[in-house]
């Protein structure tokens, strides 16, 4: 007998439609600001601006290559490289998941991760949507699909 199709994992808040003020935001708030701020009282680190306002041009500007690298290398390529994908590659994730040296004792936990690797692998975006109207029906059409889903 054939089994019932499988409903569709829906990835973390803020990758349907993608938000980066919904997705990536949270982790930074809860594990980076604190030391990446203004505020920090270490000077270094407080350059490196976490803060809503900043984190954005902060993070695709960062490490070697930096995502805006790769997104670019992607496009100028004008194909996705199997393999090349932006977290696969960040020196970001590198850091952060360094299990004998963690980044000032930053341990994420596994949905921290998974909001960064779906933002870097969706290519760093702002929002995935090219306007409000876009991302209402985007909403919409979660909504409409919402018995095809899991949750």
């Amino acid at each position: 007998t054939a089994a019932d199709p499988s409903k569709i994992k829906v990835g973390p808040e803020g990758s349907w439609p993608l938000r980066y003020d919904r997705l990536v935001q949270p982790v930074l708030d809860k594990h980076c600001v604190k030391c990446h701020s203004p505020e920090g009282k270490d000077a270094h680190a407080a350059k490196f601006d976490l803060t809503p306002g900043k984190s954005y041009q902060s993070l695709v500007n960062w490490g070697n290559p930096s995502l805006a690298q790769h997104v670019r290398q992607r496009y100028n390529e004008g194909r996705s490289v199997i393999g090349g994908c932006g977290a696969r590659l960040s020196p970001l994730l590198s850091m952060l998941r360094d299990p004998q040296e963690p980044h000032h004792g930053v341990r994420l936990q596994p949905g921290d991760i998974d909001r960064l690797v779906t933002w870097m692998d969706t290519y760093g975006q702002v929002r995935g949507a090219f306007s409000d109207d876009q991302e209402r029906r985007l909403l919409q059409l979660r909504a409409d699909i919402a018995n095809l889903l899991q949750e």
